[in-house]
C-alpha cells in the first residue's frame, strides 16, 4: 500500500513537472509571437501616455518615423522580447501549476471561477515582481527622443546601468502600480476560461478542443473587459517608470493626473492600447493553445 501511495505521488509530481514545462515553453512562444507583430502599437501607446495633451495615433506614428525612422517603431523590442520570454513563461507555468495544485488538494474542478481567479492572482504577483526591472528598461528605451532631449540613442547596456545606479528605487520603480495591474489578469483569465467553457458546453463536450475562431472570441471578449477596467494602472505605471530622479508616489501621480488632465487622463492611449492588445491577445492565446497541444503530443 505504501509503495502504491509513493508511486502515485511520483506519477503526480512527474505529471505536474511535465505540465509546468509545456506551459512555460508555450508561454514563451506565444508571448514572443504576439510582441513581434504588435511592437509598433506598443511603442506608440507608450509615447501617447507620456504626452500631456490629446494626440492622435497617426501623429505619434509620424513623429516616431520622422525622428527615428521606421525602426523607431520597434525601439525596445529586444527588451520586450527579453522581458516577455520569462514573463509569459513564468506566468503560464505558475498559472497552470496553481490550478493543478488547487484541484489536487481541494474539491474544485477546472470549471470553478475561484480556481481560475486565485491561480491568475498568484501567477500575476509572482510574474510582476520578478520581471519589473525589464519593463522599466523597456519603457525608458521607448521614451527616447519623445521630447528631443536625447541626442544619443540609449543602448540596453546604458539603460540597465542607469537603472542600477538608482539602486533599489530603479529596480522597483513602477512595481506598485504593476501589482495593482494584477487585477487585469484576475479579470481576464477567469473570463477567458468561462468563455471557453461556454463554447465547450455548446458542443456538449467538456474537454473538446476549441477551434481558432472560438479561441479568438474568448480571448478578445476577456481582454477588452479587463483592459477597460484595469487600464488606469498602466498609465500610472508608465509615468512612474519614466521618472529617473523624481520619487513621486503612486498617489501623488494619481492626484497630479486628475488635477491636470481630469478622469480622461487615466485613459490616455486606451484606444491605441485596445487596437494593440486585442490582436496581440488573439495571437498569443491561439499560438499558446496550439503550441500546448503540439507539445502535449510530442513531449
Amino acid at each position: 500500500m505504501l509503495y502504491q501511495e509513493n508511486s502515485d505521488a511520483q506519477h503526480l509530481s512527474s505529471s505536474l513537472s511535465r505540465t509546468h514545462l509545456i506551459s512555460a515553453a508555450s508561454g514563451m512562444f506565444s508571448g514572443a509571437t504576439a510582441a513581434f507583430f504588435t511592437a509598433p502599437l506598443d511603442t506608440a501607446k507608450t509615447r501617447q501616455i507620456s504626452m500631456k495633451s490629446q494626440t492622435s495615433i497617426f501623429f505619434v506614428f509620424r513623429e516616431i518615423v520622422s525622428n527615428n525612422g521606421f525602426l523607431g517603431l520597434y525601439r525596445g523590442l529586444s527588451v520586450t522580447l527579453l522581458g516577455l520570454l520569462p514573463t509569459w513563461s513564468i506566468y503560464w507555468s505558475t498559472y497552470t501549476s496553481l490550478k493543478h495544485i488547487q484541484m489536487r488538494h481541494g474539491k474544485q474542478d477546472d470549471t470553478s471561477f475561484s480556481l481560475h481567479l486565485f491561480s491568475a492572482l498568484g501567477a500575476g504577483v509572482v510574474t510582476v515582481t520578478l520581471t519589473n526591472p525589464l519593463w522599466v528598461i523597456k519603457t525608458r528605451l521607448q521614451m527616447q527622443d519623445a521630447s528631443n532631449r536625447c541626442k544619443k540613442e540609449l543602448t540596453i547596456h546604458e539603460a540597465i546601468s542607469a537603472m542600477l545606479r538608482e539602486g533599489k528605487t530603479g529596480l522597483t520603480r513602477g512595481l506598485f502600480p504593476s501589482l495593482l495591474g494584477v487585477a487585469h489578469v484576475c479579470i481576464q483569465f477567469p473570463l477567458y476560461e468561462r468563455a471557453k467553457l461556454t463554447f465547450r458546453k455548446r458542443k456538449n463536450k467538456k474537454n473538446s478542443e476549441l477551434n481558432s475562431v472560438e479561441i479568438i472570441c474568448s480571448s478578445v471578449l476577456s481582454k477588452i473587459v479587463a483592459s477597460i477596467v484595469a487600464y488606469p494602472h498602466e498609465v500610472l505605471r508608465i509615468r512612474q517608470q519614466m521618472e529617473q530622479n523624481s520619487r513621486s508616489s503612486i498617489s501623488e501621480l494619481a492626484k497630479q493626473t486628475l488635477k491636470e488632465e481630469g478622469v480622461l487622463g487615466f485613459y490616455r492611449g486606451l484606444a491605441t492600447n485596445l487596437v494593440r492588445v486585442v490582436p496581440a491577445c488573439s495571437i498569443m492565446f491561439v499560438s499558446f493553445e496550439y503550441m500546448y497541444r503540439f507539445l502535449e503530443r510530442v513531449v
